[in-house]
């Protein structure tokens, strides 16, 4: 369910437009350092990777969207949605891709195979980055963390957002009709969390998602909505974490030439029943079209 996500990579962008646009450094400052403290318990922290490059232009981001609680719960959670950006700010092309939760992969650190949401709850960001990275054998560095009530706070701050409907539908006593619909904070919540009823399963569920990302992205890019900024920085620093160093996107980027148009993509898996636990498997043809286009995007100059 949308506890979720890239929302999280455009709210860190949203902190920095912000310095762009003259809005209190002190307040700045303080935000930073919230979302750049370890909120959690795990041991193994992605906030301590050795030997990052140092940042540039173009980077990958591992976007994690928690099951439970706050961020400062004792309990670790399921990551429940995983996103995986490729940034180029250079070109200012940029590639979201969505991550089956139940996709079956090897869980690095752990030594078995299971459901790649696994990874967070046995070990945190690192654990997770790391096995997004052995399954696409690419280097991840930089990780996002939001949680659920960190996305229902934003959908606050933003207000109503209007969406494209592929089905009329029925969730947690809302009714969604077919086609533009306009979306209330708790309607828009409900929206991206209906997932049986839907033909295409997860996969629509997270078409529905990107929808709701792409509709946030573009209404918090527009400079009429500056006015909502310092609302948003309050929202950021209780229930955002991120090892982005943000200095130094604001150093590195310039958020006044920042497009919202973010190409989507999601890793395509097939449903597979094992010793009666339901899994999605994914092909390594897959797997390298999905690599192809995340170098594709990082060739852009």
């Amino acid at each position: 369910m949308i506890k979720k996500i890239l929302l999280g990579v455009l709210l860190v962008f949203s902190v920095t437009t912000i310095s762009v646009f003259g809005y209190g450094y002190y307040k700045i400052n303080q935000t930073v350092e919230k979302i750049q403290e370890p909120k959690f318990s795990t041991e193994t922290k992605a906030t301590t990777r050795k030997n990052l490059k140092p940042f540039n232009q173009k980077m990958n981001v591992l976007i994690l969207g928690i099951d439970s609680g706050d961020l400062g719960r004792d309990e670790q959670g399921r990551s429940d949605s995983m996103f995986l950006g490729n940034f180029n700010f250079k070109a200012n092309e940029h590639l979201l891709l969505g991550l089956e939760r139940d996709t079956l992969v090897e869980i690095v650190g752990q030594g078995t195979e299971e459901k790649l949401n696994a990874a967070y709850s046995y070990g945190g960001e690192e654990m997770a980055l790391q096995t997004v990275e052995n399954l696409f054998n690419i280097e991840i560095p930089y990780y996002i963390t939001i949680n659920m009530k960190g996305f229902k706070s934003v959908l606050e701050v933003v207000g109503k957002i209007k969406v494209n409907n592929p089905f009329e539908f029925s969730y947690d006593g809302q009714v969604f009709k077919e086609g533009e619909i306009e979306l209330e904070p708790e309607a828009a919540l409900a929206w991206v969390r209906m997932r049986y009823d839907d033909p295409e399963g997860n996969l629509g569920r997270q078409k529905r998602q990107q929808e709701l990302i792409e509709q946030v992205s573009e209404h918090l890019l527009k400079l009429e909505n500056i006015y909502k900024i310092p609302k948003l920085i309050d929202v950021l620093g209780d229930n955002l974490e991120t090892n982005i160093p943000v200095e130094e996107l604001v150093k590195t980027v310039d958020f006044t030439t920042l497009k919202a148009d973010i190409q989507m993509d999601q890793l395509k898996t097939e449903n597979s029943y094992i010793d009666g636990i339901s899994y999605e498997l994914v092909q390594e043809t897959e797997i390298m079209r999905l690599n192809t286009l995340m170098e594709e995007n990082a060739a852009k100059e």
